[in-house]
């Protein structure tokens, strides 16, 4: 029973992580070089951009339609865009984050950096950075998920998924249908018990296992009750809380 009721409450959970309606928008512009082949822009950028639209916790503002609104406005972040920079153009592209990245290498080394600004704020919410011992593209797009991930995760981690009274209450769960299991269990015992006394004749030894059966077993129907409701309750309050 324990068992069974276990795997409905855990099926009936709903699955949260960061992928929700409401997930804040962000615009990654085109990865900036410094010494190194123009022509690992695209490549770089799509790394970038991919990251995060692989993490499932931002909506990535498309392309093309960045690039259309950005010549709509005739906006030129120019050659490297600081956080003011960064605050205009994401205010022209209607975005909370607004993810920038830039690339210094020489002949055998390079570096990744990268940053996430609150376009609301103005602020750099946070910037990551990664010396990679190549400048290859293979390796400097390695390179750019990584740090990626860094921005990402660092921004999006730091709340909980839910608040204490939905884990209370599925811990109360938990517990009803442990002590419901552990009632009932010991009610089965005194069932057998009293079955065995009855075929022997033993009326004292009966009528004790009878009662010890019937009061573990009121025990192990409330506890199950109380399980049930705790787990319901849990539930509810998961999904009626706001998406983190």
């Amino acid at each position: 029973m324990l068992g069974a009721v276990t795997a409905v409450l855990i099926a009936a959970a709903p699955v949260r992580d960061c992928s929700m309606p409401d997930e804040p928008t962000v615009a990654v512009l085109n990865v900036e070089l410094a010494r190194l082949p123009v022509d690992l822009v695209r490549l770089l950028s799509n790394a970038l951009r991919n990251a995060f639209v692989d993490s499932h916790c931002f909506r990535v503002q498309d392309e093309g339609q960045m690039r259309e609104i950005l010549e709509t406005q005739k906006f030129n972040g120019g050659d490297s865009c600081d956080e003011s920079c960064a605050v205009q153009t994401g205010r022209f592209l209607q975005v909370r984050y607004l993810a920038v990245a830039q690339v210094f290498g020489d002949s055998e080394h390079a570096i990744v950096m990268a940053r996430i600004t609150d376009v609301e704020t103005g602020t750099s919410v946070r910037s990551a950075r990664i010396n990679v011992p190549s400048t290859s593209g293979d390796v400097l797009a390695t390179a750019m998920e990584k740090v990626a991930a860094q921005l990402v995760f660092s921004t999006t981690e730091q709340k909980p998924l839910y608040s204490a009274p939905s884990y209370v209450a599925l811990v109360t769960a938990g517990l009803g249908l442990a002590g419901a299991a552990v009632a009932g269990g010991l009610a089965w015992s005194s069932y057998n018990s009293a079955h065995t006394a009855g075929q022997s004749g033993d009326a004292a030894g009966y009528s004790s296992a009878s009662d010890a059966f019937h009061s573990r077993g009121r025990i192990a129907d409330i506890s199950l009750g109380i399980g049930i409701v705790a787990g319901a309750a849990g539930l509810w309050l998961m999904k009626s809380e706001p998406a983190p």
